[in-house]
C-alpha cells in the first residue's frame, strides 16, 4: 500500500479507528492472551528454560521479591508466564535504575 492509499484511509477512518491508531501509538502493539499458546502457569524447569537461567536462578529471583510463586498444591510451584515475559522483554528491571 502507498503512502497515499494509506493517508486516504486515515483520513476516512471512523472515530474507533482513529483511538485504536490512537492507542497504538501512545501504548505500542500488545500481544492478545488468545494468540499465547503456552500455558499461564510454568514449572520451574520450564520456566528456567523459557528465561535460559538455571532453576537456582529463578529461586533466588523469588527469595528476594522478584518474582512470586503460586503454590498449586502444598510443596508444587508454578511462575506466571506474564511475570517472566515482562523480564524476558526487558519491561521489569531487577535493578530500576538501570
Amino acid at each position: 500500500m502507498s503512502l497515499e492509499e494509506r493517508l486516504k484511509k486515515l483520513l476516512e477512518a471512523s472515530p474507533e479507528q482513529l483511538q485504536a491508531i490512537d492507542d497504538i501509538l501512545a501504548f505500542g502493539v500488545h500481544q492478545k492472551a488468545a494468540d499465547i499458546a503456552s500455558p499461564l502457569l510454568l514449572e520451574m524447569k520450564s520456566a528456567a528454560k523459557y528465561m535460559g537461567v538455571s532453576r537456582t536462578t529463578l529461586w533466588r529471583m523469588i527469595k528476594i521479591g522478584f518474582l512470586q510463586r503460586i503454590e498449586i498444591l502444598p510443596g508444587s510451584f508454578r511462575l506466571r508466564r506474564a511475570d517472566l515475559h515482562e523480564i524476558a522483554s526487558g519491561r521489569r528491571k531487577l535493578f530500576p535504575d538501570q
